[in-house]
């Protein structure tokens, strides 16, 4: 039963770390597009001869 017990706590504790992993990486995907849209209107303003 300590075995089971402590190869739960593994999968939970690899289960979790693989849950923030997602998390911060679709974080940054989503902070990169942001920023990459951002640049997309600045230069839009300074070229009007669109």
């Amino acid at each position: 039963m300590e075995f089971f017990m402590s190869n739960t706590a593994l999968g939970y504790a690899l289960i979790m770390g693989a849950v923030l992993i997602a998390v911060i990486i679709y974080t940054v995907i989503k902070l990169r597009k942001q920023a990459g849209e951002a640049e997309k209107k600045e230069k839009e303003k300074k070229d009007h001869h669109h």
